[in-house]
């Protein structure tokens, strides 16, 4: 994960702006802003406003393969579970879980991606409690009841370790050397929360320009554009 601070996201975005020719002071004129350095404070405080949701967006809507570096959480609860004669990992997500990117044991010989987690209400969920059709070390399945309990499919012999990895919902937290606040974001997506966050900054602006920053960042998110 990436730390940016407030200074350095709006250093950048000015840049993406200033390149594009994106014109913020007809904008800012008809707001009837008296000075030059009030332009600058308010286009700062618009991109400032929006830099919460641009993350929200491009790590809940990336290429699952870009989010490797999510933080690592540890399974520490698991149950035996007599139906299926296995036992099974069960991890509480938090309230402020954005989007879970992987779930594991260190046996199993793939990882389960968010978009092959089986949700209760699904077809495939009830079949986790069947013992010839439950997910095993070998086949391995997560199932999510609600919105905030994992299981894990199963454990494997020993100290199998099993692990969660997930984004919470972004926040402004202070920096460890009192330089102000900063926000974190996958590094393999930084340059795509840029240009979303500038097309977000153009939609403010009533720019029209905020559709090539769009494209620009679904393509850096892995995301496919339709002509």
């Amino acid at each position: 994960m990436v730390k940016l601070s407030k200074d350095e996201i709006i250093t950048r975005v000015r840049l993406f702006l200033d390149e594009s020719g994106v014109n913020e002071g007809e904008f800012l004129a008809t707001a009837e802003i008296a000075s030059d350095e009030s332009d600058e404070s308010e286009l700062d405080a618009m991109i400032e406003a929006r830099v919460l949701e641009a993350i929200r967006y491009v790590h809940g809507n990336a290429d699952i393969l870009l989010l490797s570096d999510a933080p690592i959480y540890d399974i520490e609860i698991e149950a035996e579970y007599a139906d299926i004669g296995q036992t099974v990992g069960q991890y509480k997500l938090p309230a402020d879980c954005l989007r879970v990117c992987q779930v594991y044991y260190e046996s199993w010989p793939r990882r389960i991606i968010d978009e092959e987690i089986i949700h209760s209400g699904e077809a495939g969920y009830s079949m986790l409690s069947d013992k010839y059709a439950t997910g095993t070390r070998e086949r391995p399945k997560v199932g999510q009841d609600g919105d905030d309990e994992l299981f894990l499919y199963s454990k494997g012999d020993g100290d199998d370790k099993g692990h969660v990895k997930y984004l919470l919902f972004p926040t402004w937290e202070a920096s460890d050397n009192g330089g102000g606040e900063i926000v974190e974001v996958c590094r393999k997506v930084v340059d795509a929360f840029f240009y979303y966050l500038a097309g977000l900054t153009c939609m403010t602006l009533g720019d029209e320009r905020q559709g090539g920053f769009f494209q620009q960042a679904a393509e850096l998110m892995g995301k496919e554009i339709k002509a």
